[in-house]
């Protein structure tokens, strides 16, 4: 195990050890910060147009979310989002091309759940604009779209909970209309501030 999975390891079961008996601050006056990450692996397949063969395209990404919302009311925070984007591009019989990308764009989250509950369920809406690196030497990223995710949030203690959600996303590449929807499994952690 190298030292960054130790590191990791040891972070995890610190936040286990903790406290298990208090509610969570998810009331009105609150601040969240935190962020999820998710994974995926998509392939495309298209005809080619010489001799009519078909060419496949293999897309891997990573997103990284950190995000920062207020309670406006008890159970409903809103806030800000940064996405960031790490891809490669695995296209048959040319050369791998790896990009990233950064998105920045409001949420909205919801809990259902009282706040004394442990274990909490939410949803969550978003929009983004995202800017960065170009897939092609004249084909720049400048893409919008929205997200809507649900999960279920462990709460260790009333500052600290960990998520697992699942995430549909459809963004628009805006240049050329190019459109691409997903669904992802994520991870994620948030930090509760109480207000005082």
């Amino acid at each position: 195990m190298n030292s960054k999975m130790k590191t990791i390891t040891l972070f995890f079961f610190m936040v286990f050890g903790m406290t298990l008996s208090a509610n969570a601050q998810i009331t009105k006056g609150n601040w969240m910060v935190g962020g999820d990450a998710f994974y995926s692996s998509t392939e495309y397949k298209y005809a080619s147009n010489e001799e009519n063969q078909e060419s496949s395209v293999k897309f891997y990404e990573i997103r990284v979310n950190p995000n920062i919302g207020y309670f406006f009311i008890d159970k409903l925070a809103g806030g800000l989002q940064i996405n960031l984007l790490f891809n490669e591009n695995d296209s048959r019989g040319n050369a791998n091309t790896t990009n990233q990308s950064y998105g920045l764009g409001p949420f909205v989250r919801y809990y259902f759940l009282d706040t004394e509950k442990q274990l909490n369920v939410f949803a969550q809406a978003s929009y983004s604009l995202r800017f960065g690196e170009k897939f092609a030497k004249d084909n720049a990223i400048d893409w919008s779209g929205y997200g809507l995710q649900a999960g279920t949030v462990f709460f260790f203690n009333q500052s600290v909970g960990l998520e697992l959600s699942l995430k549909y996303t459809s963004i628009t590449q805006k240049s050329n209309d190019f459109k691409v929807n997903n669904l992802l499994v994520g991870l994620g952690f948030q930090i509760h501030l109480d207000r005082k």
